[in-house]
């Protein structure tokens, strides 16, 4: 922890220059091919902090924009240590900033072998969620169009920066931004095009991100999501039923559709879990259909509670934080408590085969075709869920 020095600053180093080595054991998280497409290739290894020093004149030439992102993450992380239990701290930044270095080894792994690792990815969802609740203030305040356009686009910014512009994050920023555009321009939304138009730009920035899993994750998350709401059926006329039967109807389709898209996500997210993790892990599929509705709570509490905590500090009061942190590490370690449930029915969770990628590629490119000539005149029907799980367990066993 080196709080003097600043983002862009050069320091002069002495240490043992090491190679950035792949993983022994098939199946591990690769490191070495992470760092390297953040184009870092090497790891100076330093006895003591001595051993690296800050180099002269160089305070002048710092720039202002690493300096005050910096800060904004620093900010951020500072608030959830001061305000939150470490545990529940360690989890609010791998949601809000993609900062994973914290949770501990029980956490990491409950995780991964739940298969709901990928709620610590990042995937994009707080932007969509901090933008419409911007919007929503926005329009309660009777702003003028173009000033809700401006609140909610910089608000999303603000979430990108501070997740220092990860693929999932860029690409939930460019999709609600070319969103905005459009209703600003009073042209007709697309969805799938502004995810076409999302997955473009991001592979500009970073081409290397096309073999990240975090972005495969994300993308086929987001399209299954797509695909399965531009095939909701539509409501029935409400003419012929009172108020209060017409708003449980509303409530049970509302409900309906967030079973229904759980269950899509990690069904469609299964080979690509096995493939990277080794492992098959079934409880994913009760898991995320109870975590989606409790993660969107978590982010909006731990946005409310970084205001709020902020105010307080500000204003030398922290033990006034605890009015939203209670509620707010209730809620992480919930999300905590569910994973680790999950992960321990060994019955929905066992270690299996690795098919290669080309296998990978054909089942997804397979499916589709498949599901774009029949979805385009059929609704999708459970047996294509339960089809699609028996395909992936035979290739995987």
């Amino acid at each position: 922890e080196l709080p003097a020095w600043e983002a862009g600053q050069k320091i002069i180093a002495q240490g043992m220059l090491r190679e950035l080595t792949p993983p022994r054991n098939p199946g591990e998280y690769n490191f070495a091919e992470a760092m390297r497409r953040q184009q870092i290739y090497a790891a100076l290894f330093c006895e003591s902090p001595e051993a690296a020093q800050l180099q002269p004149h160089t305070a002048s030439h710092t720039p202002v924009f690493g300096q005050t992102l910096n800060q904004l993450r620093y900010g951020i992380l500072q608030v959830l240590q001061q305000t939150l239990p470490a545990e529940q701290a360690a989890v609010a930044a791998a949601l809000l900033l993609g900062e994973r270095d914290a949770l501990n080894e029980t956490q990491q792994t409950s995780f991964r072998r739940s298969g709901l690792a990928h709620l610590l990815s990042i995937s994009g969802l707080h932007v969509g969620l901090f933008g419409f609740a911007l919007f929503a203030t926005g329009r309660l305040l009777n702003l003028r169009p173009r000033s809700v356009a401006i609140l909610t686009a910089a608000g999303m910014t603000a979430c990108l920066l501070a997740a220092e512009s990860r693929a999932p994050v860029l690409r939930a920023w460019i999709l609600g931004m070319t969103l905005l555009g459009m209703s600003q321009l009073q042209r007709p939304i697309s969805l799938i095009q502004g995810l076409a138009i999302s997955g473009l730009v991001v592979l500009v920035v970073n081409p290397t991100w096309l073999f990240d899993t975090g972005t495969h994750l994300s993308f086929l998350a987001v399209g299954i999501i797509l695909i399965l709401m531009t095939m909701r059926p539509l409501p029935g006329p409400w003419d012929s039923v009172d108020q209060e039967e017409q708003q449980t109807s509303w409530w049970r389709q509302e409900a309906v559709t967030a079973f229904r898209l759980s269950v899509g996500i990690t069904v469609v997210l299964l080979p690509l879990f096995g493939h990277v993790f080794h492992r098959v892990a079934l409880a994913g599929i009760p898991g995320t259909v109870l975590a989606l509705p409790l993660l969107m709570a978590v982010m909006l509490m731990l946005g409310l509670h970084l205001l709020w905590s902020t105010l307080c500090l500000a204003i030398a009061a922290p033990s006034a934080a605890l009015l939203t942190g209670w509620p707010t590490a209730f809620l992480l370690s919930c999300l905590s408590d569910l994973a680790v449930w999950f992960s321990s029915v060994q019955l929905l969770n066992w270690f299996s085969r690795r098919p290669s990628a080309a296998i990978l590629l054909l089942l997804y490119t397979s499916a589709g075709l498949a599901l774009y000539w029949w979805g385009r005149t059929r609704p999708l029907r459970p047996r294509w869920a339960i089809g699609w799980t028996a395909i992936v367990l035979l290739l995987f066993e």
